[in-house]
């Protein structure tokens, strides 16, 4: 059987099914992800008019934005829009972008928005006192299992 030559041929390939399984596991989060920040961005929490600390944009804008990357990047990964190593990168791009963004939020020492204000996440409550855990434990999961694929030969396409 020859090596495939095309981004047609590649994609067409079966994924082992450790890399497929995690291509699941991101998608699914990306969607879940992006379906609570655009529920969020429709809410009616006074934070959601307030500025981010590091873009500057309303939270309701930033929410929404990020949203719309998140179901891109999910997309491309489970419909196989790209090669593997393509939604791979992308992979560890949109977790490196949240690691950064979060990193940037505690290195400025932003405070917190005043607890009046509400929370995006008050439909939540679960989800409003573990974000930044969870983000941050996705972001890495994102980052190190699209490196660990990528750097392993047997899952090179």
């Amino acid at each position: 059987m020859k090596p495939p030559t095309t981004i047609t041929e590649l994609r067409q390939q079966p994924r082992p099914r450790l890399m497929e399984n995690y291509f699941y596991y991101i998608a699914v989060v990306l969607f879940v992800t992006a379906t609570i920040k655009i529920i969020s961005a429709f809410g009616s929490a006074r934070i959601l008019t307030t500025p981010d600390p590091v873009f500057g944009l309303t939270y309701r804008w930033l929410y929404a934005c990020v949203a719309l990357i998140e179901l891109f990047v999910a997309f491309a990964g489970l419909f196989r829009v790209t090669t593997d190593a393509t939604n791979l990168m992308l992979f560890t791009w949109l977790g490196g972008c949240f690691l950064i963004y979060h990193s940037a939020v505690y290195m400025m020492n932003a405070p917190e928005p005043c607890g009046c204000l509400g929370r995006a996440t008050d439909w939540w409550p679960w989800l409003g006192r573990h974000y930044s855990s969870v983000t941050f434990s996705f972001a890495i999961t994102m980052v190190a299992g699209s490196f660990l694929f990528l750097s392993n030969e047997k899952y090179k396409s």
